[in-house]
């Protein structure tokens, strides 16, 4: 299975006493899937479970909480996408990296979620502004005060088809010229 999108770490402040580690907690490919789906040879959590784990495994406060992309589902429903958004927030998730499935919705519907926060990517660039979705690099602090540098990557020929239905407005860039 080829994966989609990549979020990088790289610890970008001195740990203090206090702090002498950052564990990460990551998940992928919800695919706007509230309850799950015990479907034949490819069975998948749902966002329920998510929540309940999250809730009986409180993560420690040198966590972080990331997802690499494709929570939402692949149609359009903005009823689903903002309870998915608003659930993601409610369970702490500091990053979700765009997915190919965040790119169902319109090219601004995108661009107006990373600015609000709730999708990043270092690669995807906006042609309007010539410029990547995200800034290099999104800085996170754990609940301890570790600063950690979070990049997030999409595999240029895995998303090249996907972005080709928006030529003019979102183009992508080769990881590697990212992190040059």
């Amino acid at each position: 299975m080829r994966i989609s999108a990549v979020l990088s770490l790289v610890i970008a402040g001195l740990l203090t006493s206090c702090a002498d580690r950052v564990e990460v907690y990551y998940s992928s490919n919800l695919n706007g899937n509230l309850l799950g789906c015990d479907c034949r040879g490819y069975p998948e959590a749902g966002l329920d479970k998510r929540a309940w784990y999250l809730d009986q495994n409180p993560l420690p406060e040198d966590a972080l909480l990331l997802d690499a992309g494709n929570i939402l589902e692949t149609g359009r429903d903005p009823v689903l996408t903002g309870y998915i958004l608003k659930t993601y927030e409610e369970l702490g998730y500091q990053a979700v990296a765009v997915g190919t499935n965040e790119l169902a919705d319109s090219p601004g519907a995108l661009m107006k979620r990373v600015k609000d926060g709730s999708f990043i990517s270092h690669n995807i660039v906006s042609e309007s502004e010539g410029t990547p979705l995200t800034a290099m690099p999104l800085i996170l602090e754990t609940k301890t005060g570790v600063n950690v540098a979070v990049i997030s990557l999409a595999d240029l020929d895995w998303f090249n088809p996907w972005l080709a239905r928006f030529s003019g407005a979102l183009s992508i860039i080769d990881p590697a010229a990212v992190l040059e």
